[in-house]
């Protein structure tokens, strides 16, 4: 049996191709809501010819939200797509912790292959420092197109797999699985099977960025782009499949993401990076072609028109939006109106649904409004986008209250100004000692420290807006020291008038289920009871159901008592910690 571990959509594509070549197949997600989907036959993307394929292959193809059933399986893919923030910088925590948690269910002799695509060293590294000499690691490089994703995933090209020994020869397993796909399987060393992914979506960048180029230059000068390509198709340097269609710069995050890696490279081994920079600066340049067009032709004459979108995948054939141009230019444009419609496609549910939300609830009747944790500590544009809605359609004149979860890091002096324009009250900011900080790693050290904090509740007075102390209790990592800390802190707190005495809320930790903490509670010192406790107490905010390796429940609940009684604080029954 062959093992997918991570469902997104390199994994779901993966996984049912290897079922379509006639192997049993464990496709496994630590969310059981799309496990649920999945058996039901309902894909969470779109991918021409996949629904027939999943169809057809129920019969060796089972979905999973349990690690254990990974015991059975003698060859394991581990196929998550990695994600990119907005500097398009590649986070590989998700499949580290993944991978991690995977090996505590492998049998000794398990074949693991990695083809998520990850920076160079990364596979080598990993070996070295995680990996059990009983497992067998290599790296197979992904090729798919979104909306050509089926066809390649069972019709490649040709097959790259990165090994320790690319002389040795491939566990049998493996090896007759890869002689399904009927096509050149090159073995290489990790780093090269690595890097040759990035090569290939570089040279793909070259040949759209030649093309954006040039087809411009032809508006300008009489000339024909669509005259100039087949001349460039039969050249054999070039080639019928050259990327010579132009359009609106690199989309869909894969090439960004290689761009950005070269950049890196070249800056960490001291080579010359300045095509990558070039690529980058041509495709945000191509992506603002209609932002240009729209003031030059629409907005100088006519400034409130409303603007209609046709499309908002980033190309055709998927429902995929990252880097989106339609997206980015909806998003550059948050004084205009927009009627958009893709049928497939929608906007990320949190980006412009905030308002519209909040004037539905002013219709009923609401006039209180509060935002969580995720809203204000997440992209600081899209924040200043909400605010500007919430002045521009009169929202902040009608509510009462309208308070947020955040974090001191993420507010500065010309946000909490725009905040307090809009209508933003109150700002509950998590509060943490500077010991129990650093046990926590240097990035949250840094983003809450103690004059930090002292900072963030003083300016936010300055502007209106009264700041409240958020305090949890029963993490993994508390202590009888940092609870002690804690409460002196805000003791202090209270003392020097940066606190005020009842502007404190405070929770207890529950693993809430679909986080890392309630899947593996062990790999994070938490002593769980029972699943089944997790799941009523969060639903039912009962008493605390879990200790720590530092903690038992019955002390978790005495801090919480008497954090309560001695800060006076307001007691929330859960708090959603997410993996």
């Amino acid at each position: 049996m062959i093992g997918f571990v991570g469902l997104s959509h390199l994994g779901i594509i993966s996984g049912v191709a290897a079922a379509s070549k006639g192997f049993e197949v464990l496709a496994y997600d630590s969310r059981a809501s799309l496990i649920s989907e999945l058996k039901n036959g309902r894909l969470p993307l779109v991918e021409t010819g996949l629904e027939a394929a999943l169809k057809e292959t129920t019969p060796r193809l089972r979905f999973s939200s349990d690690l254990k059933d990974l015991e059975a399986c003698s060859l394991v893919y581990f196929s998550i797509d990695i994600r990119t923030d907005e500097a398009n910088q590649s986070d590989l925590s998700d499949l580290t912790q993944l991978i991690q948690a995977a090996l505590l269910h492998l049998k000794p002799g398990t074949t693991l292959v990695i083809l998520s695509q990850v920076t160079p060293g990364f596979t080598r590294t990993f070996l070295e420092t995680t990996l059990s000499k009983k497992l067998k690691l290599f790296y197979q490089v992904e090729t798919l197109i979104f909306g050509q994703a089926w066809e390649r995933a069972t019709k490649p090209e040709r097959i790259i797999v990165g090994a320790l020994d690319p002389n040795s020869e491939l566990p049998e397993e493996y090896l007759r699985f890869l002689k399904k796909f009927d096509c050149p399987v090159l073995k290489m060393r990790y780093e090269s099977a690595e890097l040759a992914k990035i090569s290939i979506n570089l040279c793909l960048v070259a040949s759209l960025s030649v093309a954006n180029t040039l087809s411009e230059i032809c508006e300008s000068i009489g000339a024909d782009w669509s005259e100039i390509v087949p001349a460039l198709r039969m050249d054999k340097r070039i080639g019928q499949h050259s990327y010579l269609n132009p359009g609106l710069g690199i989309a869909g995050g894969n090439l960004e993401r290689d761009l950005v890696t070269v950049k890196n490279l070249s800056s960490i081994y001291g080579a010359e990076a300045g095509i990558a920079s070039a690529f980058l600066a041509n495709s945000t340049y191509r992506r603002d072609w209609v932002l240009r067009v729209l003031h030059e032709k629409l907005f100088s004459r006519c400034p409130k028109a409303v603007v209609a979108v046709w499309g908002l995948a980033y190309k055709p054939g998927t429902n995929s939006i990252k880097n989106s141009p339609a997206l980015a230019l909806i998003q550059s444009l948050p004084q205009v109106s927009f009627q958009v419609y893709d049928p497939q496609s929608t906007l990320p549910k949190d980006a412009f649904s905030n308002s519209s939300q909040m004037k539905t609830a002013l219709q009923a009747g609401f006039t209180e409004f509060f935002f969580t944790d995720n809203t204000l500590t997440g992209d600081k544009s899209y924040i200043s986008q909400l605010c500007h809605r919430m002045i521009e359609e009169d929202i902040c004149y009608k509510t009462k209250n309208v308070l947020a979860m955040t974090r001191v890091d993420a507010v500065d002096p010309s946000l909490l100004a725009l905040l307090a324009e809009s209508g933003f009250t109150g700002l509950g900011f998590g509060v943490e000692t500077a010991g129990k900080v650093q046990e926590l790693g240097k990035g949250i050290a840094q983003q809450q420290h103690i004059s930090a904090t002292k900072a963030a509740f003083s300016a936010a007075r300055q502007y209106g807006i009264e700041p409240t102390a958020f305090l949890m209790v029963g993490s993994p990592i508390d202590t009888e020291e940092t609870l002690s800390a804690t409460l002196e802190f805000c003791k202090e707190g209270i003392s020097q008038g940066w606190l005020a005495k009842g502007f404190a809320t405070i929770s207890k930790f529950i693993p809430v289920p679909g986080s890392i903490y309630y899947y593996w509670p062990e790999k994070f010192g938490i002593r769980k009871l029972t699943r089944e406790n997790f799941a009523n107490a969060w639903f039912f905010c009962g008493s605390p159901v879990t200790a720590t390796r530092y903690l038992s429940v019955e002390r978790i609940a005495w801090w919480h008592d008497k954090l309560r009684q001695e800060l006076q604080c307001e007691t929330i029954p859960q708090f959603e910690l997410m993996g």
